[in-house]
């Protein structure tokens, strides 16, 4: 797994590859894109501030600046879903656990609560914690 800013050149979406449309685009079926989506500026972008996070050079997840509303990208079909929203789950653990970050947020997944979406188990197997405002993980203070 990796996570880039999503302006990165390593980061093969939104220039080489268009952005898929939903997670089952990302498991290489093409439905069209949620108007939704679009109409709430969840779409996924190329700005600065923005991340990427990639499992197995697939994209995974699309954090924007801020990171409180995140789109998911799972695949429908087991194991694929598993290991990637582990993988995921992981990842978003590490990085609220950065030293330049004070936590994360996650209020949001794919326009909706993050306990409704299949995500939510592997957020709290990854140590988040579900709160009225979404799933939250604190910095641990070193030495604390």
């Amino acid at each position: 797994m990796l996570t880039i800013a999503a302006t990165d050149p390593a980061n093969p979406y939104g220039t080489t590859l268009k952005w898929p449309a939903s997670a089952k685009a990302a498991a290489g079926q093409a439905p069209a894109i949620h108007a939704d989506e679009e109409s709430a500026g969840r779409a996924p972008t190329r700005t600065v501030g923005a991340l990427v996070v990639l499992v197995n050079g697939a994209l995974a997840a699309y954090l924007p600046r801020g990171g409180r509303q995140i789109v998911v990208y799972l695949a429908d079909d087991e194991p694929a879903r598993s290991s990637t929203g582990r993988a995921l789950a992981r990842a978003l653990a590490r990085l609220a656990r950065d030293e330049s970050r004070g936590g994360l947020l996650i209020a949001e997944v794919n326009g909706q609560e993050p306990a409704r979406h299949p995500i939510a188990p592997y957020l709290i197997e990854a140590g988040f914690n579900p709160s009225a405002m979404g799933f939250q993980m604190l910095k641990v203070a070193r030495g604390a």
